[in-house]
């Protein structure tokens, strides 16, 4: 299982909610952001999902002058 490197953004969103579920007390800073750090690092990488569908996904549009959906 490979394990994920998490960005910086996805780190403070993280940390900023735990600060917002502990009542949003002042002086944690660090500790929610290693908690968020590990939580996030601990979470393996996604891999792709595959489709089955019968045919491969193609571009649709909405035509305005017919009002139909085209593609």
């Amino acid at each position: 299982m490979d394990l994920r490197k998490p960005t910086t953004d996805e780190i403070t969103r993280l940390a900023y909610t735990l600060y917002l579920l502990r009542g949003c007390e002042p002086g944690r800073d660090v500790e929610d952001w290693v908690t968020a750090e590990k939580e996030l690092s601990d979470r393996p990488i996604r891999q792709p999902q595959t489709t089955h569908a019968a045919h491969p996904t193609r571009p649709v549009w909405f035509d305005q002058s017919s009002n139909r959906i085209c593609g």
